[in-house]
């Protein structure tokens, strides 16, 4: 059976297991591809086929699909369908007339509710820091003071969150993500140590996958957030360590340095020395 479509102006077919879309994207503009290949991946069954012109990919939209082969652009469609994408019609609309514009002016200005601003207010006050990232580490959402924990590498633009992760996380951030995606239960990891301009701040992380809309499925949560304690290198033969430290954590730290003995002084600072 046979139907006309254009793919800018109507609405997708759906529960296909291979579409064939090749020579049409070189044709359009970068941003319009993009939301075409959504369409596309809305149009497929889970595990359906995408296949391309030799001239045309899906660009950096890798995590709706994963190439099966490269050379004859054949993809393959992954992940949960992402509504919030989706846009129908692709090319614009009509223009509104102005005294349209006018008439809607007053509701867009409007105050905020309160339980908008309470939201709003809880985030920026007490909310730790947070990236929203997909099963391939790749970063989709920042929430809050990420600098502290994450960093841009030199190079190539990269999203990749094991890649962007401060020195003492890498490893620990990639293992909790596997075990998250494979277990479906959410990893705690406790004082864990992320080295910064020189000192080594404490931190805890927490990966939970979301269940919930069904359409972010795949989907995780990295929360980090510090403990208040921070280890200074000042230099061979002393550590300090500010912040609020309890007798196991100076123990703890005693046995770390090699069994220097550890002083507590009165401005609330531990020293070491031999």
């Amino acid at each position: 059976m046979f139907a006309p479509q254009n793919l800018i102006t109507d609405a997708p077919f759906s529960k296909m297991d291979l579409v064939s879309c090749r020579n049409v994207l070189i044709y359009l503009e970068a941003e319009v591809q993009k939301k075409i290949i959504n369409l596309l991946h809305f149009a497929l069954n889970m595990g359906g086929f995408l296949f391309l012109g030799p001239s045309e990919s899906i660009g950096r939209q890798v995590d709706l699909f994963e190439p099966v082969s490269k050379k004859w652009r054949i993809y393959r469609r992954i992940g949960a369908t992402r509504l919030e994408r989706i846009e129908i019609p692709i090319a614009p609309g009509p223009e509104v007339p102005a005294h349209a514009v006018r008439a809607t002016e007053p509701a867009a200005s409007r105050p905020p509710s309160f339980a908008e601003l309470t939201h709003r207010l809880l985030i920026e006050q007490f909310a730790p820091t947070a990236v929203l990232i997909n099963r391939k580490y790749e970063i989709l959402y920042f929430v809050g003071d990420t600098g502290r924990y994450l960093e841009f590498p030199t190079g190539e633009p990269a999203l990749d969150l094991t890649v962007m992760a401060r020195e003492g996380l890498r490893t620990k951030l990639r293992g909790a993500v596997h075990k998250a995606v494979r277990d479906g239960q959410p990893v705690e990891l406790t004082g864990l140590r992320v080295k910064r301009n020189g000192e080594l701040d404490e931190i805890e992380v927490h990966v939970v996958p979301v269940q919930f809309p069904k359409a972010a499925e795949g989907l995780m949560l990295v929360t980090l957030s510090g403990r208040g304690k921070t280890l200074v290198a000042a230099g061979r033969g002393r550590t300090t360590v500010r912040g609020r430290c309890d007798a196991a954590t100076r123990s703890r730290i005693a046995r770390h340095e090699g069994g220097f003995a550890v002083h507590h002084r009165g401005d609330g600072k531990l020293q070491r020395g031999a």
